[in-house]
Protein backbone atom coordinates (compact mmCIF):
# COMPACT_ATOMS: atom_id res chain seq x y z
CA UNK A 1 0.00 0.00 0.00
CA UNK A 2 1.49 3.70 -1.24
CA UNK A 3 2.58 5.46 1.95
CA UNK A 4 0.32 8.30 1.22
CA UNK A 5 -2.80 6.51 0.73
CA UNK A 6 -6.01 6.97 2.71
CA UNK A 7 -7.85 4.41 4.41
CA UNK A 8 -11.51 4.65 5.40
CA UNK A 9 -13.97 2.63 7.29
CA UNK A 10 -17.83 2.77 6.81
CA UNK A 11 -20.11 1.64 9.24
CA UNK A 12 -22.68 -1.13 8.30
CA UNK A 13 -25.58 -1.71 9.67
CA UNK A 14 -26.63 -1.12 13.46
CA UNK A 15 -26.08 -2.58 17.05
CA UNK A 16 -27.57 -5.75 17.86
CA UNK A 17 -30.13 -5.48 20.55
CA UNK A 18 -28.76 -5.42 23.69
CA UNK A 19 -30.61 -9.39 24.50
CA UNK A 20 -29.34 -10.97 21.62
CA UNK A 21 -27.32 -13.56 22.61
CA UNK A 22 -29.82 -14.83 24.90
CA UNK A 23 -31.27 -16.49 21.77
CA UNK A 24 -27.48 -17.82 21.29
CA UNK A 25 -26.74 -19.18 25.03
CA UNK A 26 -28.43 -21.17 27.04
CA UNK A 27 -27.62 -23.97 29.70
CA UNK A 28 -28.36 -27.33 28.66
CA UNK A 29 -27.73 -28.66 32.39
CA UNK A 30 -26.72 -27.02 35.89
CA UNK A 31 -27.67 -26.37 38.88
CA UNK A 32 -31.82 -26.25 38.58
CA UNK A 33 -31.53 -26.97 34.88
CA UNK A 34 -31.80 -30.78 33.45
CA UNK A 35 -29.88 -32.48 35.84
CA UNK A 36 -28.96 -36.02 35.17
CA UNK A 37 -30.66 -38.59 37.62
CA UNK A 38 -29.44 -38.61 41.10
CA UNK A 39 -26.62 -41.45 42.44
CA UNK A 40 -24.06 -41.81 45.00
CA UNK A 41 -21.19 -39.59 43.98
CA UNK A 42 -22.80 -36.96 42.26
CA UNK A 43 -22.78 -33.63 44.01
CA UNK A 44 -23.58 -31.24 41.07
CA UNK A 45 -20.49 -30.77 39.21
CA UNK A 46 -21.22 -31.35 35.46
CA UNK A 47 -18.28 -30.63 32.78
CA UNK A 48 -16.17 -32.21 30.20
CA UNK A 49 -18.35 -31.71 27.53
CA UNK A 50 -18.55 -32.88 23.76
CA UNK A 51 -21.11 -31.90 20.90
CA UNK A 52 -21.69 -33.33 17.57
CA UNK A 53 -24.61 -33.36 14.63
CA UNK A 54 -25.42 -36.42 13.07
CA UNK A 55 -26.31 -36.69 9.38
CA UNK A 56 -30.06 -37.18 10.97
CA UNK A 57 -29.59 -33.61 12.15
CA UNK A 58 -29.79 -34.42 15.58
CA UNK A 59 -27.49 -32.84 17.82
CA UNK A 60 -25.96 -34.50 20.56
CA UNK A 61 -23.87 -33.37 23.94
CA UNK A 62 -22.04 -35.26 26.01
CA UNK A 63 -20.62 -34.55 29.13
CA UNK A 64 -19.25 -36.13 32.77
CA UNK A 65 -21.23 -35.78 35.84
CA UNK A 66 -19.63 -36.22 39.69
CA UNK A 67 -18.62 -34.25 42.82
CA UNK A 68 -15.48 -32.53 41.54
CA UNK A 69 -13.40 -31.88 38.53
CA UNK A 70 -12.30 -35.88 38.98
CA UNK A 71 -14.59 -37.87 40.91
CA UNK A 72 -11.94 -41.65 41.10
CA UNK A 73 -14.08 -44.35 42.67
CA UNK A 74 -13.87 -43.43 46.70
CA UNK A 75 -14.75 -46.11 49.63
CA UNK A 76 -13.88 -47.06 52.77
CA UNK A 77 -11.62 -49.61 52.05
CA UNK A 78 -10.02 -47.77 48.94
CA UNK A 79 -9.49 -45.20 51.53
CA UNK A 80 -7.56 -48.21 53.22
CA UNK A 81 -4.76 -48.51 50.50
CA UNK A 82 -2.00 -45.92 51.25
CA UNK A 83 -1.46 -44.86 47.94
CA UNK A 84 -4.98 -44.36 47.40
CA UNK A 85 -5.13 -42.30 50.46
CA UNK A 86 -2.14 -40.08 49.78
CA UNK A 87 -3.37 -39.41 45.95
CA UNK A 88 -6.77 -38.55 47.45
CA UNK A 89 -5.33 -36.20 50.13
CA UNK A 90 -3.35 -34.02 47.42
CA UNK A 91 -6.66 -33.51 45.14
CA UNK A 92 -8.58 -32.69 48.59
CA UNK A 93 -6.27 -29.99 49.36
CA UNK A 94 -7.22 -28.82 46.03
CA UNK A 95 -11.16 -29.05 46.86
CA UNK A 96 -12.50 -32.25 46.37
CA UNK A 97 -14.84 -33.34 48.81
CA UNK A 98 -14.60 -36.14 51.18
CA UNK A 99 -17.84 -38.33 49.88
CA UNK A 100 -18.43 -41.89 49.29
CA UNK A 101 -18.33 -42.11 45.05
CA UNK A 102 -18.27 -46.24 45.04
CA UNK A 103 -18.88 -46.11 41.42
CA UNK A 104 -16.74 -42.97 40.21
CA UNK A 105 -18.30 -39.73 38.21
CA UNK A 106 -20.35 -40.77 35.09
CA UNK A 107 -20.85 -40.05 31.48
CA UNK A 108 -24.17 -38.55 30.06
CA UNK A 109 -25.77 -38.00 26.62
CA UNK A 110 -28.20 -35.82 25.53
CA UNK A 111 -29.88 -34.57 22.05
CA UNK A 112 -32.04 -32.05 20.21
CA UNK A 113 -33.99 -32.73 16.91
CA UNK A 114 -34.69 -29.40 16.34
CA UNK A 115 -31.27 -27.32 16.37
CA UNK A 116 -31.21 -26.71 19.63
CA UNK A 117 -34.09 -25.07 20.80
CA UNK A 118 -34.94 -27.62 23.23
CA UNK A 119 -32.93 -30.81 24.90
CA UNK A 120 -33.73 -34.05 26.04
CA UNK A 121 -33.10 -35.08 29.73
CA UNK A 122 -29.77 -36.50 30.41
CA UNK A 123 -29.06 -40.20 30.49
CA UNK A 124 -26.44 -42.57 31.34
CA UNK A 125 -24.28 -42.68 28.79
CA UNK A 126 -21.30 -44.95 30.22
CA UNK A 127 -21.24 -45.89 34.14
CA UNK A 128 -18.20 -48.31 35.00
CA UNK A 129 -16.29 -48.98 38.01
CA UNK A 130 -13.90 -45.83 37.28
CA UNK A 131 -14.37 -41.76 36.95
CA UNK A 132 -15.72 -41.84 33.02
CA UNK A 133 -14.62 -38.75 31.90
CA UNK A 134 -14.66 -36.40 28.87
CA UNK A 135 -17.14 -38.50 26.56
CA UNK A 136 -16.99 -37.68 22.53
CA UNK A 137 -19.02 -39.36 20.21
CA UNK A 138 -18.52 -39.15 16.41
CA UNK A 139 -20.78 -40.93 13.42
CA UNK A 140 -18.58 -42.50 10.75
CA UNK A 141 -19.11 -43.38 7.23
CA UNK A 142 -21.72 -46.36 7.70
CA UNK A 143 -23.61 -44.75 10.66
CA UNK A 144 -21.73 -45.91 13.03
CA UNK A 145 -21.96 -43.75 16.49
CA UNK A 146 -17.75 -44.01 17.71
CA UNK A 147 -17.70 -43.24 21.58
CA UNK A 148 -14.52 -42.64 22.71
CA UNK A 149 -13.78 -41.85 27.21
CA UNK A 150 -11.39 -42.01 29.27
CA UNK A 151 -11.54 -43.80 32.66
CA UNK A 152 -9.72 -43.34 36.38
CA UNK A 153 -9.57 -44.77 39.20
CA UNK A 154 -6.89 -44.53 42.69
CA UNK A 155 -3.61 -44.51 42.61
CA UNK A 156 -3.30 -43.43 39.41
CA UNK A 157 -4.37 -45.45 37.21
CA UNK A 158 -6.24 -44.09 33.39
CA UNK A 159 -6.94 -45.56 30.58
CA UNK A 160 -8.79 -44.62 27.06
CA UNK A 161 -11.92 -46.59 25.55
CA UNK A 162 -13.91 -46.52 23.50
CA UNK A 163 -17.16 -48.39 22.38
CA UNK A 164 -19.25 -48.45 19.17
CA UNK A 165 -23.45 -48.28 18.10
CA UNK A 166 -24.00 -50.29 14.91
CA UNK A 167 -26.50 -48.47 12.58
CA UNK A 168 -29.58 -50.79 13.91
CA UNK A 169 -28.06 -51.44 17.23
CA UNK A 170 -30.47 -50.54 20.59
CA UNK A 171 -27.10 -50.67 22.80
CA UNK A 172 -23.86 -49.90 22.97
CA UNK A 173 -21.30 -52.59 22.53
CA UNK A 174 -18.79 -53.46 25.49
CA UNK A 175 -15.98 -50.73 26.03
CA UNK A 176 -12.97 -51.09 24.31
CA UNK A 177 -9.28 -50.55 24.42
CA UNK A 178 -7.59 -48.86 21.41
CA UNK A 179 -5.17 -51.72 19.79
CA UNK A 180 -6.78 -53.88 21.74
CA UNK A 181 -4.85 -53.63 24.96
CA UNK A 182 -4.93 -51.47 28.18
CA UNK A 183 -2.37 -48.20 27.40
CA UNK A 184 -1.38 -47.51 30.48
CA UNK A 185 -1.51 -43.97 31.88
CA UNK A 186 -3.60 -42.82 28.57
CA UNK A 187 -6.06 -39.98 28.32
CA UNK A 188 -8.67 -40.49 25.15
CA UNK A 189 -10.03 -37.03 25.86
CA UNK A 190 -11.16 -34.83 22.68
CA UNK A 191 -13.00 -36.54 19.95
CA UNK A 192 -11.89 -38.41 17.21
CA UNK A 193 -11.74 -37.75 13.48
CA UNK A 194 -13.14 -39.23 10.58
CA UNK A 195 -10.84 -38.52 7.26
CA UNK A 196 -11.57 -38.31 3.56
CA UNK A 197 -11.19 -41.92 3.22
CA UNK A 198 -13.39 -43.06 6.32
CA UNK A 199 -10.71 -43.97 8.16
CA UNK A 200 -10.90 -43.34 11.74
CA UNK A 201 -8.26 -41.54 13.53
CA UNK A 202 -7.52 -40.84 16.96
CA UNK A 203 -5.00 -38.71 19.21
CA UNK A 204 -4.54 -40.05 23.06
CA UNK A 205 -2.39 -38.64 25.37
CA UNK A 206 -0.62 -40.05 28.27
CA UNK A 207 2.20 -42.04 29.71
CA UNK A 208 1.47 -45.06 28.29
CA UNK A 209 4.10 -47.02 31.36
CA UNK A 210 6.50 -45.31 30.01
CA UNK A 211 9.31 -43.31 32.05
CA UNK A 212 9.38 -39.53 31.17
CA UNK A 213 6.95 -36.60 30.07
CA UNK A 214 3.83 -38.00 28.78
CA UNK A 215 3.41 -37.89 24.88
CA UNK A 216 0.84 -38.50 21.97
CA UNK A 217 0.12 -41.53 20.32
CA UNK A 218 -1.84 -41.60 17.47
CA UNK A 219 -4.50 -44.43 16.36
CA UNK A 220 -5.96 -45.64 13.26
CA UNK A 221 -8.95 -47.89 12.32
CA UNK A 222 -10.10 -48.57 8.67
CA UNK A 223 -12.62 -50.62 9.96
CA UNK A 224 -14.93 -48.47 11.17
CA UNK A 225 -13.80 -48.88 14.93
CA UNK A 226 -13.59 -52.15 14.63
CA UNK A 227 -9.65 -52.20 15.44
CA UNK A 228 -6.95 -50.04 16.21
CA UNK A 229 -3.64 -49.63 15.40
CA UNK A 230 -1.02 -46.82 16.43
CA UNK A 231 0.60 -45.21 13.35
CA UNK A 232 2.52 -42.64 14.96
CA UNK A 233 3.93 -40.99 18.24
CA UNK A 234 4.21 -37.50 19.23
CA UNK A 235 6.93 -36.83 21.72
CA UNK A 236 9.45 -34.10 23.55
CA UNK A 237 11.61 -33.29 26.15
CA UNK A 238 8.38 -32.07 28.04
CA UNK A 239 4.30 -32.73 28.51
Amino acid sequence: MPGNATVRFKGVGGEPEGDRYRACRATLVGPGVNQPEPYEGYGGFVGWSGVTRLKSGRWMVTFTSGLWHATLPWTEEIAQDPACRRQFEEWEALGLPDRPAPRGGRAHVMHSDDEGLTWSLPRTLVDTERDDRHPTILELADGTLFCSWFGSRYPRVTHAFYMLARPGDAMWSQPMHPGGEPQEGSFGNGSAIRLRDDSVVWAISGGFGEEGPARVRIFRSRDSGTSFEPIATVASDHD
